[in-house]
Formats: structure tokens, sequence, C-alpha cells
């Protein structure tokens, strides 16, 4: 099972749609301000979550801004806030009062409303204009920064337990949402929400919930455990103000707090994922918030079909004990993450404990202070970089690769390997090394100055990724045959189920351990059959990473009458050498003139190069692969697929070119 931790941001609260504001407020509605008629679309949601970087609709706000204002008073929002007053603020420097009909509105709705009730205060000064209703601050336009998107004007409302309401450029929608949103924040809340929980399989934890929600009237709430969808995954129970919850296996569930209130009730929803770290895992760990984690977790995905990648962006989320491999991603200026020296004791664990640890940063190796984790990797950063790398070529286990980077950015720390180390990546045109691997027969090191998901052009991401997995010596763990194999003794029919895994190219099939051909289906029709003899017939599943154990069973073909040959009308013999380098034979053999295409694809299924595609002559025959492609270009080291295919047969092989 291909899973992962994805950085949950979802809305938690389920609130009473009887007695909380229109969350869903979807149909128009018309409403007069100030005489104007105007049908209004409006999506309205009440969200609690965390503070995010921007502020968004329905967040908690946690900063107390303070302002002094025209009226000489000083003001903090949580003063105001819980005093149970609304907080409307008004921002837009570009929008001119004396052509727009807001302020005379905007004048008239304040003048009408409970001062008990709601405070007004926006960024510019509007008495010149006979509005002095209007209270203006100029100590708001920072504070408004936090809000805006870039559209003015913007509208602000802050209610009690400052959770947020805000709308751009239309003042009627403000207007109209402001009642609601006055009388809404009188009912019961949230007052500390509860992350979402990434756990592994043994995790036991305990919450206080006890101020998970406030009721403005101060009555009592009583809480329960409203609903657990998948009590295999996790076991919760509430004993008075705790909620206990124990990991239990590998999955999903969603996690419902009721809290009820004199009259009222509310649901907290938390959603909880479990991971088993035993074993076969890769942790990629960001600690920079890569937008392009994403991409290098796919690739590993598919590079790593044996066992899970998972995602964190801190230490504490996942252990590395057991994984495979772990990447730490540190970015790249001004997106960079500075590692310190009281925090990298997991990794140095880790790796002397026979660990392998990739680690790539901008400016971790010269740049930055260096940890006892760096010493680890033997690379010396002698230069922080110029804005200089736009190419990169391989050297060592990624000989004869090269690459066109576009990374965040191209100034980088030019590195030199200690030791043992040799390197792995080089930047061509300004003649520095810019990746080191490392060997130390206990663990295994790679380190970049650069952004791995930045390379593309003559080789791939994936091939780089590939690198350092066989590197790593990961691509040798077992992968699942296929199923439950049944033969059709009539028909000279062959069928199975899949594997589990997900990852699979297709299958290999074999009749008396010679390989007949090649599918993507789960059923295969044998050719040249006699009737009354026995076969093996034998199904392997084709993965990225090489060929599972084959499932295989004996029968008796009983068909009433007998194909043209025992044989087949072709073999694909295979290749000499194997592995190779620079080039290696291929041979194939005919029993009938036949119209023959032998081709080389990679292990993402992508045509390489296209070898043979003519008639050919019954008898034996050979064709050279000098390890390029269809645009003469060297291929990097790695498995490859050589696949032919006649008119009435197809066959795969599996070929290795080592640099």
């Amino acid at each position: 099972m291909q899973i992962r931790k994805r950085f949950l941001k979802d809305s938690n609260l389920e609130v009473n749609p009887v007695r909380h504001l229109n969350e869903n407020l979807t149909n128009c509605i018309q409403n007069s301000i100030g005489g104007i008629m105007k049908t209004l679309a409006i999506i309205f949601f009440v969200i609690i979550s965390m503070a995010l970087s921007a502020w968004e609709v329905g967040e908690v706000i946690t900063t107390d801004y303070s302002w002094t204002d025209s009226n000489g008073e000083y003001h903090t929002l949580n003063n105001l806030v819980e005093s149970g007053k609304t907080v409307f603020w008004f921002g837009g420097e570009d929008w001119s009062p004396s052509s727009n009909a807001a302020a005379e509105t905007l004048n008239d709705w304040i003048t009408q409303q409970n001062s008990e009730k709601l405070y007004f205060c926006g960024n510019f000064d509007w008495s010149s204009f006979g509005y002095d209703n209007l209270v203006f601050s100029n100590e708001l336009n920072q504070i408004l920064e936090d809000f805006t998107n870039g559209y003015i004007p913007l509208f602000v409302i802050i209610g009690n337990y400052n959770v947020t309401y805000y709308i751009d450029n239309n003042l009627d929608d403000a207007l109209f949402i402001l009642p609601q949103a006055i009388n809404s924040f009188d009912k019961m809340s949230v007052l500390n929400p509860i992350d979402d929980q990434i756990l592994v399989i043994g995790d036991e934890n305990v919450f206080d919930i006890s101020e998970l929600f406030i009721d403005p009237q101060n009555d009592p709430i009583t809480l329960s455990l409203n609903n657990n969808t998948d009590p295999s995954v996790v076991s919760a129970f509430v004993i008075n103000d705790s909620l206990y919850i124990s990991a239990l296996s590998e999955g999903f569930s969603e996690i419902s707090i009721l809290g009820e209130s004199i009259g009222e009730t509310i649901l907290y929803n938390l959603n909880i994922e479990v991971y088993d770290v035993s074993d076969n895992y890769i942790l990629i760990l960001d600690l920079c918030n890569s937008d392009n984690t994403e991409t290098l977790f796919s690739t590993l995905e598919d590079i790593y079909p044996g066992g899970n990648v998972l995602m964190a962006n801190d230490w504490n989320t996942f252990p590395m004990t057991n994984a495979d491999a772990v990447f730490i991603l540190l970015g790249i200026y001004d997106d960079n993450y500075i590692l310190t020296e009281n925090e990298v004791t997991p990794a140095i664990e880790y790796l002397n404990n026979g660990g392998n640890l990739y680690m790539e940063g901008g400016d971790t190796w010269a740049f930055d202070a260096q940890t006892s984790l760096h010493t680890l990797f033997n690379i010396e950063g002698t230069t922080d970089g110029n804005n200089d790398l736009s190419n990169i070529t391989g050297e060592n286990i990624f000989a004869a690769m090269n690459w066109s980077y576009t990374g965040t950015n191209s100034y980088i720390d030019q590195l030199e390997p200690l030791g043992d180390a040799v390197t792995a990546f080089r930047n061509p045109d300004a003649d520095y090394n810019c990746g080191i691997i490392y060997d130390n027969g206990v663990y295994k090191t790679v380190g970049t100055s650069f952004e791995i998901t930045g390379l593309e052009g003559s080789n791939s991401l994936y091939d780089a990724v590939w690198g350092i997995i066989e590197f790593f010596e990961l691509v040798g763990f077992p992968m699942d045959p296929p199923q439950n194999i049944y033969v059709n003794e009539w028909e000279g029919s062959v069928s199975w189920d899949a594997p589990d895994s997900t990852n699979v190219i297709g299958y290999n099939v074999y009749l008396d351990s010679l390989q007949v051909g090649f599918t993507e289906d789960l059923v295969y029709v044998f050719n040249n059959l006699e009737s009354g003899c026995d076969y093996i017939a034998g199904i392997t599943a084709q993965y990225c990473a090489g060929e599972s154990e084959m499932i295989s069973a004996t029968f008796t073909y009983n068909g009433l009458v007998a194909e043209e040959v025992l044989i087949p009308q072709a073999k694909l013999i295979g290749n000499y050498p194997n592995p190779f380098n620079p080039a290696t034979t291929i041979k194939y053999s005919l029993s009938t003139n036949d119209h023959v295409s032998i081709t080389i694809y990679n292990l993402k299924g992508q045509l390489v190069n296209k070898l043979v595609d003519c008639q050919n002559q019954i008898g034996e025959h050979s064709v050279v692969w000098n390890g390029k492609d269809n645009c003469n270009k060297d291929v990097g080291s790695g498995l490859y697929l050589i696949r032919m295919r006649t008119e009435n047969s197809s066959f795969t092989k599996k070929i290795s070119l080592i640099k």
C-alpha cells in the first residue's frame, strides 16, 4: 500500500445548522442597503482552523493587534472581542469616497447600529466629506496588510474568539454579512482546536479537551465521543475532559467530538492517519516545506514499490530507525532551512546504525554553520556559490548522464569530496562539484547543493533518483508475484490475479521455463500446443525494479487440433554481455519469415531506441545496442527492457547497463 503524510489543512468544525450562521448560503439573496437593490450570491463558510501563512475566512487570529483611533482611544483586538463586540475594519487607500456612495452607506448603517455590539474603524479620514461617524486610524494600514490579497476595498470582520470573516470589493456583501456575524458570535464555538494527528502504530495520546469549546453564556458543556469512522485503525474514547487515542493499525479514521450546552450542540472533527514504520519505508523529511516534495514523492513511489514512502516536515512525526533511506530537504535560498546541532542526533544515530541518507541544500554545505551530521558526509563546502548553475553532468555512478537545471535559483554551494567520498554531480560550465556520494562501509550518503527535483533534459529526475536508490542498494527487495494461476486445458490459455502492489508494469509469460510472451492483461493464450502433451505454464510480474518470483501450473493440453509446431515461432534468445558497457549483442531467432521489431524501453515504459523494424528471414539473427537513444545520445546506467515483437508473438527481457 502506498501511503504518505499529507499536510492536512481541512476544516474541523461542524456547527448546528439551526443555531449557526448560514454555513453554506448559495442561493441568491435580495437585500436593500441605502436604497440600492442588489442580487448577492454569497458562499459563506464558518471555519475554525490553525493560523496559516495568510489569513483565510474563518481563521482564529492569534496576534493581539493594537491601534489608536481618530477618537483618541487605544484599542487591542483581544480587549474588544472579549467585551463582546464585533470588530469591522475597512481598508482601501485607492478608493475615493468622493466618487463612491460607500461612505454614505457606511455612515448611515453604522449610525443605526448598537455601539455595544459593534466597533468600526477605517484606514483613512472621511470627515472632510461630512462622515464624522467613520472612525479611522492610520495604524490600520499595516494591520490590514496581513489580510489583503491584492484587491481593494477590503472588509475584515472579527468576532468573538477572534474568528474572522473577510470579503473584497463589495460593500453590500460586507453589510449583509455583518448583522449575521454579530449574532453568530453569540453562539457556542471552538476555542482551542486540536491539530490533525499523524501517528505510528503503538502511539498512545491523551488530549485535554476541557477548553475545546466555549459557550458565551458560560453554560456547562458536556463532552462525548460522537463517532470513530474506523475503530480498527484507532481506538478512541472520552473520559471527563480528556480524549484518549491509541493507534492500532495502518489507515485513516475521523474522530468526532460532541459538545452539548443548553439548547445547543457542536461537533469537532479530528482527522487521524496511522502508519506502520516497522520496516520497508523511505522517509522524506521536508524541513523547508518545498513546493516540489510531491514530485520527489511520486518518483520514489515508482522506483520503490516494495514499501511505503512517507513525508513529514518535522523530526518527530516519523522515526528514522527502520527506514531503508531518508531524504532530507533543506531548500534553496531564500526558502532554505538551517540545521542546528541540537536537532541532528536522530540522523546521526540512523547513519551509525547502517542507514542511507540523502541531503540537499543550497547553503547548507558552505554558507551555513556545519553540524556533526555534515561531517559524516565527507563533504567540504569550499565556496558559497554564484548564479551559475544551468547544467549538471554526472560522474561515477551517474557517468555519461546530463541534465539541465531549473531549480528555485542557481546560487548553490561548491563542494569537494573528502577521503573516500567521490564526485557524483558537477557543474560543467563553472567547473565545480555540486553532489558527492560516500560509502562509509557502515552507512551511505549522498549530499547535493541543488534541488534534485530541478533536474530535467537529456536525463530525467527519474534517472537521478534511480541512481541514488541503486547506490543505496534498495532495488533488490522482494516484489509480489501474481496470484491464483489457472489454466484452461481445452483452450490452452492461462489466467491469473494481479498482486497486491499497484506498481506492476506487466506480466512475463513462460512455457516450460522459456519466456514466450509479455502482456499487460491477466490472461494469455499459448500458441503451437500439441494435444495430449504436458506443459508447465509460468507467470511473473514485471516491476520497475525487476521481476517477481514465478507462479506456475502443470497442465495437459486437450485441444482437439494440434498447432503447427511444438516450439514457438520466434524466440528472444537474450543479450551478451549482460550487464554491459558500452555495447551488447542481442540475439533472436525465427522459425518462419516474419516482420520483427526490436526496441529498447526504460523502466518507465518510455521508448529509448528502436533497433530493428523490418522483415527478417527464418533463422538466427543479432543486433548490437551501443547504449544510445534514438538521438544518438548516451543513456544512463540502470535496467532496461528489450522488447521483441513479431506478427504473432511478443517477448521481453531485462538488460543492465553499468558505467
